[in-house]
């Protein structure tokens, strides 16, 4: 019975090595990402101002749908199509506040 439990233990023994393994090389990827995304906001930034490179960072999760659909095969549903209109809307009324704000005052 022991040789059996010792078996068993050094199974999950490498079962957990091995997930704590591909959690880290996800950390460490994310950690990259989010690196290289922070170094070029603040380029954008730099080039374009605040406000462009704000209106482009909330049209990311578009772009990331544009190519789940056409690069990885995904399938576009009724709720990302309104998720990619309320994006839309807002970006939209971002850009128009300052006329917005003119035409209530009048």
């Amino acid at each position: 019975a022991m040789p059996q439990v010792r078996n068993l233990f050094c199974h999950f023994s490498d079962m957990f090595s091995s997930f704590i393994a591909f959690t880290t090389a996800l950390s460490n990827e994310r950690l990259t990402s989010s690196m290289l995304k922070t170094k070029t906001m603040n380029i954008a930034v730099k080039i374009l101002g605040s406000t462009p490179t704000s209106i482009m960072g909330a049209l990311e999760p578009l772009t990331a749908v544009v190519i789940g659909v056409f690069v990885f095969n995904e399938v576009f549903t009724l709720n990302l199509a309104c998720g990619i209109v309320l994006i839309l809307i807002s970006v939209l009324l971002i850009v128009l506040q300052d006329k917005i704000k003119k035409i209530g005052s009048k």
